[in-house]
């Protein structure tokens, strides 16, 4: 999937470690060796704190990557927890790959092992200790957002990839830088670096090197997540209260909202895990018009250009098409984000009020309000 990767590893061997960034996720190196291995008919393993079986699968169709339902093993985090320890959890593994084939095995989040285990090692020794039971072509790749958890363990991996996000991930023409280390033969001693820049849209990643005029690869990506609206009104500015940079930090009856709207208890823990930032600002492209950001673990979306009361057409976080309307109430007090699902039918409302240091989100469902607050982001 990714030529440059391929380049420098092959398909990969070994432990391979992914750190990156709160506010960002791993899935553009995790995805690349799903993609890998697949066309190698071997085992695949998605051991997952942070999406569905059915997240993960609708991301692989939409990157043309063809799981074999034989070879394709997702594990969610509950199914873990039910384990109850990492030697169990060895042990499933084991038991549903096919042995004769290499084997790559994924986890999203390493952070989950400590809900298994006081041990900040575990999730180390756990993989190493699944590796050298797996054929010697087979891959762990393991994911982090606390770089900590890597702590003295860089050398041994066989890569190390560290994403960094750029302006928090808003740039214009680079997302993010994407680092490489690791050993060209099993024999070296010393680590070699790389580094790529990424540019992440809403159904694109490109990758290119620092300085390249033209990107070197395209890879279309599943967004996946919850989706945010809104209405129209007579007002043709949004007031100024509104712009600005904005991290969530507490809600009220979210779990029972989600769970008004069909969300399963699972996919609800690790919604309300997730951390979302929110930016709204004034178009440095055309006068009168808006920019509109999220930011969170699973994806990133920007709607640009925009102005007040006039529809346009536009991806949502489901990876489906959306008519969207920005608008004001309440004369200007309340900004509006209206939603039309263009392919599945249905429509949502989201409105923005501004209270002290705080942007409150209020969503209703099935006679549930729910109201999530975001503190406002000094500018750095």
């Amino acid at each position: 999937m990714l030529v440059e990767l391929n380049k420098l590893f092959g398909t990969g061997r070994g432990l391979m470690l992914v750190e990156h960034e709160a506010e960002g996720e791993p899935s553009l190196v995790l995805m690349h060796f799903v993609s890998e291995f697949v066309k190698q008919g071997a085992n695949v393993v998605f051991i997952s704190l942070n999406q569905s079986e059915e997240m993960i699968r609708t991301s692989c169709g939409k990157l043309a990557i063809r799981l074999d339902p034989k070879l394709f093993h997702f594990i969610s985090w509950r199914a873990v927890l039910e384990l109850g320890n990492s030697g169990d959890l060895e042990e499933r593994i084991l038991n549903a790959i096919n042995p004769a084939l290499k084997s790559v095995i994924l986890v999203d989040n390493a952070l989950a092992f400590r809900s298994i285990s006081s041990d900040p090692v575990e999730v180390i020794v756990f993989c190493q200790k699944l590796r050298r039971r797996l054929l010697k072509e087979s891959l762990v790749v393991l994911a982090s957002p606390d770089p900590s958890i890597f702590s003295g363990f860089e050398n041994i991996a066989s890569a190390y990839f560290r994403l960094k996000l750029v302006n928090k991930g808003t740039g214009q023409n680079v997302t993010g830088v994407l680092e490489v280390k690791h050993h060209p033969t099993p024999f070296d001693a010393i680590l070699q670096q790389h580094v790529y820049h990424y540019l992440l849209g809403e159904r694109s990643f490109k990758l290119f090197l620092p300085g390249a005029t033209h990107f070197l690869i395209v890879v279309h990506l599943a967004i996946m997540g919850l989706q945010s609206p809104v209405m129209a009104s007579g007002n043709n500015q949004v007031p100024d209260k509104f712009f600005g940079t904005f991290k969530l930090e507490k809600s009220e009856n979210f779990d029972e909202f989600l769970s008004a709207k069909g969300v399963n208890w699972f996919l609800r823990k690790m919604i309300q895990m997730s951390s979302i930032t929110k930016i709204f600002q004034k178009s440095t492209e055309q006068q009168g018009r808006y920019n509109a950001i999220n930011l969170s673990r699973k994806a990133n979306t920007e709607y640009k250009n925009w102005a007040l009361n006039e529809p346009f057409e536009a991806l949502g976080l489901d990876s489906t098409k959306h008519k969207i309307t920005f608008g004001l109430q309440d004369d200007g007090s309340t900004l509006t984000e209206h939603h039309v699902r263009l392919e599945q039918g249905g429509e949502e409302t989201y409105y923005y009020t501004r209270e002290n240091d705080y942007l409150i989100l209020r969503m209703e469902h099935a006679g549930i309000t729910c109201r999530r607050w975001f503190k406002t982001q000094e500018n750095k």
